[in-house]
């Protein structure tokens, strides 16, 4: 319940009885306003296609080991706009990594859980630096079955930054 003051009510009740509200109400029936929370919660056609190009985007870019960033080049905003149909709804660097990155990855990781289920796997651990002169150990897990290409894919299961390396 809302409760008004009397001005207010007053001024709501006159509307209400006002020949414009009486005339609204006949030729637009049983419409009414979206809540806030209507507009918040629901996604539209345009919203979840972009929310689709956008990860897709990211799916493409990190599986080729193009960096996001350059996502923001000048060339790149230019070919996407023109050659690539909702292309321009693709946002920049920060905002794929920080909306979208985390999603796909969590999808990806899936997908690939179902891929390996059941199938015998080897799993590599590499110890070595990073450019920053970290230790770092990956932790990599490849089918020991081949591919229909005849190749056995390694897929970066973790990675681990170590206080020390053993070299």
């Amino acid at each position: 319940m809302i409760v008004l003051e009397h001005n207010r009510k007053s001024t709501i009740n006159s509307h209400f009885e006002s020949a414009k509200h009486m005339r609204m109400s006949e030729q637009f029936p049983q419409q009414r306003q979206i809540t806030m929370t209507e507009v918040v919660a629901g996604k539209t056609v345009a919203s979840a296609e972009r929310i689709m190009i956008c990860e897709d985007w990211v799916r493409t870019c990190t599986a080729v080991n193009m960096p996001l960033s350059k996502s923001d080049h000048h060339s790149m905003r230019q070919f996407l706009k023109e050659k690539v149909i909702n292309g321009s709804a693709i946002p920049g660097y920060h905002q794929l990594q920080e909306k979208y990155l985390g999603d796909v990855y969590l999808k990806v990781k899936e997908e690939l859980k179902q891929h390996l289920a059941g199938k015998p796997v080897a799993v590599i651990f590499d110890e070595t630096p990073d450019v920053e002169v970290r230790c770092v150990l990956n932790i990599l897990i490849t089918p020991l079955e081949k591919d229909t290409s005849g190749r056995s894919l390694a897929y970066l299961a973790e990675t681990v930054f170590l206080e020390q390396c053993n070299h």
